[in-house]
């Protein structure tokens, strides 16, 4: 067929950066949050996750679209809907609660308001 030895790169159109999942996977959930953004030096020890995140990781699905025709399903708002339902209704049996350290949460951004110097 015309996609033998041909190689395709899959993913969502437009891109996201990790901010713009949150408040699309937020906005569809009908979550009013704020969403806080600190450098990893403002964070205690204990919330700073240990990712490179200084990269930029782009799929360019030009290829199989133009010549395979791909593209979504479903929009995104709509898989969106369909993904929160779907956690909400099969939530994890087996979490580590202390994964989750709210409280510590509470001061940080506590301590934010009290002194806010720079966020993002």
């Amino acid at each position: 067929g015309r996609a033998t030895g041909r190689i395709y790169n899959v993913g969502d159109e437009p891109a996201f950066t990790i901010q713009e999942w949150v408040q699309a996977i937020g906005k569809v959930a009908g979550w009013q949050g704020t969403i806080v953004s600190l450098p990893e030096e403002r964070l205690p020890e204990r919330l700073v996750v240990k990712l490179n995140t200084n990269q930029d990781l782009f799929f360019d699905t030009t290829r199989i679209r133009q010549e395979l025709g791909y593209r979504e399903m479903v929009s995104l708002d709509e898989a969106l809907k369909h993904t929160i339902a779907w956690q909400r209704a099969n939530p994890p049996t087996d979490i580590d609660a202390h994964l989750f350290d709210y409280t510590l949460e509470d001061v940080v951004l506590a301590e934010l308001q009290e002194k806010p110097e720079t966020t993002s």
